[in-house]
């Protein structure tokens, strides 16, 4: 249930009735699916500028995050094709 208040009364509406997201205007990203070209820009710029200062992850922090989402890993070769890795782990 979601509640709100109008007027000083408190109302109550199930949650699936009380907001109702068009699918076509909500955009999920998807595992295997290129980004559409603007995200895909955008995207690629912050992870530049994370990439800058923080440094990029490591085989073992993909590795980690794999395992946790339950993804098979694709292998090192993939990874280092499709994402920045570092060599060490940032120590800063």
């Amino acid at each position: 249930m979601v509640s709100w208040s109008s007027s000083g009364a408190t109302q109550q509406r199930p949650i699936s009735q009380a907001a109702r997201v068009d699918a076509t205007d909500a955009w999920e990203p998807q595992p295997g699916v290129p980004l559409p070209p603007v995200q895909g820009t955008k995207a690629d710029a912050i992870l530049a500028e994370l990439v800058s200062e923080r440094g990029a992850p490591t085989l073992e922090h993909y590795r980690r995050v794999y395992r946790s989402v339950g993804i098979a890993w694709p292998g090192d070769d993939e990874i280092r094709r499709l994402y920045p890795v570092a060599d060490v782990a940032f120590a800063g």
